[in-house]
């Protein structure tokens, strides 16, 4: 399980997104939902109730080795900074 906030949406992803394509169960703000991804060089497109939409993904790790991601949503002016994700049992702590 993968959980974390993009932007003001909460999200936990039932079992973690493996393989270039695939589909899993997701609650975004508490709703279940089934999304598909499919990954590319650049990111990822996902298909979920609401549309398909693409997203470039750059990684970066700061010092105390924590990964966050800058989201840039395809074909529009949304850029999601940021945005970090823990893994089952894992806990954020304050200065996340």
């Amino acid at each position: 399980m993968i959980q974390g906030k993009v932007g003001h949406k909460s999200l936990i992803w039932k079992s973690s997104p493996q393989g270039k394509s695939g589909e899993a169960v997701v609650i975004v703000d508490s709703k279940e939902q089934r999304v598909r991804w499919v990954k590319d060089e650049q990111g990822l497109w996902i298909e979920t109730e609401k549309g398909f939409f693409g997203f470039d993904v750059r990684k970066s790790v700061s010092d105390e080795g924590q990964a966050h991601y800058l989201l840039n949503q395809r074909n529009q002016d949304t850029q999601i900074s940021h945005a970090g994700f823990l893994k089952a049992g894992e806990e954020k702590d304050a200065s996340s």
